[in-house]
């Protein structure tokens, strides 16, 4: 491991690990800024900007499903030997989080980043966070410094967050926190969504696709395949191998992307209706999937 001191304070095996900040710690941050807005559902945590980890760390011992995003090297190496030495179950991963493919998740942090970002970084971020993100919680501070790249202040992030809900927030003298609801999305029962679609009276479909999630290993010689066949699908051995692959992406990654509620059939909307999803609405049952993230149509 590198010699660099910590941004964020670590005591691993006993041991202190050397630490750049003494007096604004994590630990301090975490308990006036980030735990107090932390939703009481759970669910997945995605840490944008993770440094070490401590954050990420702090909600999976909340019960959270978490993961950690990161691009300097340093941070990486910090996180990866905390987990190494002390496992909380993190998922750590080295990527811009501008560019991150985001799953869709109850809760994205980002504590003390935002302000390190371009505007343009910002924006696509943001557009990112709008379509797989529940909620938001925001950490920043009111000066900003010339090393800055973005504004930093409570006014700029509320515009910046404009087409989310501004939720609680808590104001201290030098940091402050906001939770920013997303009014696009909701959180949904897996069973709640499959019971109201017709694939629950499927002869064929669900049957052989519940066989492929199951085993997957011969999907050439599987029911799935022949089902495809037998409605007529163009390609179908290109379908199948999407399908095939869906199921592996579900099983690693979760649902990236929210199931998309609403649609219209015979002339009526039907609210509870899948027009997007039906084959995740499938796999997210079959893995035992509790919850899933919805966009309403």
């Amino acid at each position: 491991m590198n010699t660099k001191k910590w941004y964020q304070e670590a005591v691993i095996n006993g041991v202190a690990m050397p630490f750049q900040r003494h007096r604004d710690t994590s630990q301090k941050r975490w308990e006036r800024f980030i735990r107090p807005l932390l939703p009481s559902g759970r669910g997945l945590l995605v840490d944008l900007g993770c440094n070490a980890g401590f954050y990420m760390r702090k909600a999976a011992d909340l019960g959270f499903t978490t993961i950690g995003v990161e691009i300097d090297e340093d941070y990486l190496e910090h996180a990866r030997y905390w987990e190494s030495q002390d496992p909380r179950g993190v998922t750590i991963i080295k990527e811009d989080i501008s560019k991150y493919d985001l799953p869709a998740c109850q809760v994205a942090l980002l504590a003390n980043v935002h302000y390190w970002l371009t505007k343009p970084q910002l924006t696509k971020l943001v557009n990112n966070l709008k379509e797989r993100v529940l909620s938001v919680i925001v950490v920043g501070r009111h000066a900003r410094s010339q090393r800055h790249k973005s504004p930093c202040d409570l006014t700029s992030l509320r515009a910046l967050f404009s087409d989310f809900i501004g939720d609680k927030s808590v104001i201290g003298y030098k940091h402050y926190s906001v939770i920013f609801i997303n009014p696009r999305l909701t959180e949904k029962n897996v069973d709640e969504v499959f019971n109201n679609q017709p694939l629950v009276r499927s002869r064929k479909f669900l049957p052989s696709f519940s066989k492929l999630i199951d085993d997957p290993s011969d999907p050439t010689n599987s029911d799935y395949y022949r089902y495809l066949k037998w409605r007529g699908f163009e390609n179908p051995k290109e379908l199948l191998m999407g399908r095939v692959d869906l199921i592996a992406d579900v099983r690693k990654n979760g649902i990236k992307n929210p199931l998309l509620l609403g649609r219209t059939v015979n002339g009526q909307y039907e609210k509870d209706r899948l027009s997007d999803g039906d084959h995740r609405i499938v796999i997210a049952k079959k893995l035992g999937i509790k919850k899933v993230i919805c966009k309403i149509r």
